[in-house]
């Protein structure tokens, strides 16, 4: 698999070219990285978030795969220790490839949850499960949310339960949602959230395939 595939991806990182994958479109998302040129370790080091990033990514890739144990440990030790500077409560295996942090502060987000590619998220989220004591994690999954692709979540946004969100739908700041809105390119606000319009995420956050294109014609 190569980045010409667009949205296409693993649905886990399960090998060390899932994680170059999963790693380049998240730092290219969030503009730390135009799609002409390589990651490198002074773009990961250069930014918290981007440290951040290539560490969520080694976590979720040790958890998924016999990787060596002391190695393993190591990550996810860092990953904690840089997960508890920054403020960021976000489990392994939740968000998709390209998830663009914007800034550093609290985020807090179920390890129940899924969340589809290329989302943005701002800081003062939460996104929990439904309040109450559930037996195995797969009951958990029921109760809380899962969200599409290209999904944006302005400041302070809180999304709780088991609500689903469309593609392409925008989350906006102080927004509680606690219903489901599955289709298509919503816009939420207030609280409860409601859908004031269909406009979309699409100027907010572009399309993978735009990028892969870019890169492809730098190719030629």
């Amino acid at each position: 698999m190569n980045e010409s595939e667009g949205t296409q991806a693993p649905s886990l990182i399960k090998s060390w070219a899932d994680m170059r994958i999963w790693l380049r479109r998240d730092l290219i998302q969030r503009g730390a990285l135009t799609p002409q040129k390589r990651v490198s370790l002074w773009v990961i080091l250069k930014d918290p978030i981007n440290y951040f990033m290539t560490l969520l990514r080694l976590n979720e890739l040790s958890r998924n795969t016999r990787m060596f144990y002391p190695l393993a440990i190591l990550i996810r030790v860092l990953f904690r220790r840089h997960s508890i500077r920054l403020g960021f409560s976000i489990p392994p295996n939740v968000f998709g490839p390209g998830l663009a942090i914007v800034h550093y502060g609290t985020i807090v987000v179920n390890s129940a949850v899924r969340v589809g590619c290329d989302c943005r998220i701002h800081v003062d989220v939460n996104i929990g499960g439904k309040a109450m004591i559930v037996a195995s994690t797969k009951e958990a999954a029921t109760l809380s949310p899962q969200l599409g692709d290209r999904v944006y979540i302005a400041p302070g946004a809180k999304i709780f339960g088991p609500v689903k969100i469309g593609d392409a739908c925008i989350i906006g700041a102080n927004a509680v949602v606690n219903k489901s809105f599955p289709e298509t390119g919503h816009v939420l606000v207030g609280n409860p959230a409601v859908s004031v319009s269909n406009n979309g995420s699409g100027s907010m956050i572009p399309k993978y395939e735009t990028h892969s294109t870019l890169q492809n014609a730098h190719k030629r």
